[in-house]
């Protein structure tokens, strides 16, 4: 993860794209989106965004919603197949028009889901990026400009010739220390572009098991583990069976 200025090791790799990357990329730290208060009405929050769609270009009409010179009004589409993500997406709308954003969302099915994604036929999706923790290859099929028009998964449809050079040198690193700073100046330019808007996070697994499993006292940092280094404690699992747990 890219954070503050970039330091020399970033450099290596960002100064040689200098006339292709991003708006300050080399001389400003790297953009972080903006934390809300836990509650959900953040007003000093709203208020700023607020000023940001004036100064935009899009005031609120007198019918409370937002409209451009030309009267078209502020619309935006939220497309979601999962109605775990709807106490997530709910709330954003909710503030959205209160800001006088003519936000909605739309629940589909899956087909439906993957047929618009697949033809850039939505405003926001639900998404994620996962890659392991040795970057490599697969980068290419979320932000390469090889995929941009044909993978799914690059839902942003996005395409950079900063970027797909990044790909390489990260593909390319041969040590730790050069993967991380190529790594980071990628992360660095993909957070520039500023297409994403950061939605849920949690650090913790809940999960519910018998009391016969047994684990290390020590895990790794984002994984369970569960069917690689989890273990039947016999003994336990006699005493549940005997007691009619199962």
């Amino acid at each position: 993860k890219a954070s503050g200025m970039p330091q020399a090791g970033e450099l290596a790799f960002l100064t040689p794209l200098a006339d292709i990357l991003p708006q300050g990329v080399l001389d400003s730290p790297a953009v972080t989106p903006p934390i809300s208060s836990e509650r959900q009405l953040d007003r000093k929050k709203l208020r700023a965004a607020s000023a940001l769609l004036d100064e935009a270009g899009w005031p609120v009409g007198d019918d409370g919603m937002r409209r451009n010179a030309a009267g078209d009004t502020l619309k935006l589409e939220f497309l979601n197949d999962s109605q775990s993500f709807d106490r997530v997406i709910n709330p954003f709308v909710e503030n959205l028009r209160k800001l006088g954003v003519d936000a909605v969302h739309t629940r589909v099915d899956n087909a439906q889901a993957t047929e618009r994604e697949r033809n850039f036929d939505f405003d926001i999706v639900t998404g994620n990026f996962r890659t392991s923790l040795t970057s490599g290859a697969g980068l290419k099929q979320y932000f390469g400009s090889e995929t941009a028009d044909i993978s799914i998964f690059n839902l942003a449809g996005y395409k950079s010739e900063a970027a797909d050079r990044l790909i390489e040198n990260v593909i390319a690193a041969e040590d730790r220390e050069t993967l991380n700073d190529a790594t980071r100046a990628l992360d660095r330019v993909l957070r520039a572009e500023v297409f994403w808007v950061p939605q849920w996070f949690r650090n913790t697994h809940n999960i519910a098991y018998y009391d016969m499993y047994r684990y290390p006292d020590t895990l790794p940092p984002y994984a369970l583990g569960v069917l690689d280094f989890w273990w039947l404690d016999q003994d336990a699992y006699a005493r549940l069976k005997a007691e009619g747990a199962f």
